[in-house]
């Protein structure tokens, strides 16, 4: 479990929570056993996003850059800040042929090797189990920088698929689970 400290950058929200499990049961039954707790009364749910983490749909097809995309090795202290960004993809974009989405992907990969040594991402597939198509966590110590790689993605013709990019978007600072607890009830 990660935790997110998000109040005051993010609004209707003070935290968030990313629960790595390979049984969405298990996520579950921890939400539930959290909202039994006295802390767990006064918290709403406000946002879940199911995903799966999974190989890459596209990279594969262009091992070149996929050789970058695995060398490229994020460098520098812990990152402070995460944030959050789901995407849902139109259904013009699934239903074009996969060597059209390819030449898409590898397009929006490219600017983002210049970027990996100073922001983490995870990807996790949505698609059937949230109403996103996919869920990205990035984490960095650099706004300037992660602004410019949204700047460099928005740029290339894949984006013009993007039904929701964002909404919500959320960000906060990265705090272990104990300092979130003693956040809230200050």
């Amino acid at each position: 479990m990660d935790g997110y400290w998000t109040y005051g950058l993010t609004a209707e929200s003070h935290f968030m929570l990313r629960l790595h499990s390979a049984d969405l049961k298990a996520n579950q039954q921890l939400l539930t056993q959290l909202r039994s707790t006295r802390l767990g009364r006064h918290l709403d749910l406000e946002y879940t996003i199911s995903g799966v983490t999974k190989g890459l749909n596209y990279a594969p097809d262009f091992p070149d850059l996929l050789e970058k995309l695995k060398a490229a090795k994020y460098e520098g202290d812990p990152s402070t800040y995460a944030i959050m960004i789901p995407i849902r993809k139109n259904a013009e974009w699934w239903n074009l042929p996969k060597e059209e989405r390819v030449a898409m992907m590898k397009e929006h990969t490219v600017p983002t090797v210049a970027y990996l040594k100073t922001i983490k991402r995870k990807l996790y597939h949505s698609t059937g189990l949230s109403d996103v198509d996919f869920l990205t966590i990035f984490e960095t110590n650099n706004l300037k920088e992660f602004n410019d790689l949204v700047i460099a993605l928005r740029m290339v013709r894949e984006d013009t698929f993007n039904v929701q990019l964002g909404e919500p978007t959320i960000i906060g600072t990265l705090k272990n689970w104990n300092d979130i607890v003693d956040l809230l009830v200050k």
